[in-house]
């Protein structure tokens, strides 16, 4: 099962930065890819979706800040 992450956060200098269709395991997979590249990511304003296989939609931005402050 793969899901897709897309949507927008601010860096930490307020630039608004969009992610298009970031695909993973699971939201985990996918939030621990980003921090990679950005270690500020889910500390900063964002709002983001996550898609399922079955073509459902989630809000994440609570689960997205929960995962990054237990990593």
């Amino acid at each position: 099962m793969t899901v897709i992450l897309e949507g927008e956060y601010e860096s930490e200098y307020g630039e608004v930065i969009t992610l298009h269709d970031v695909h993973g395991k699971n939201l985990n997979d996918i939030v621990q890819k980003i921090k990679a590249d950005d270690a500020d990511f889910g500390h900063t304003p964002m709002e983001l979706n996550l898609h399922f296989p079955d073509g459902s939609i989630k809000w994440v931005e609570d689960t997205v800040a929960r995962i990054v402050s237990e990593s």
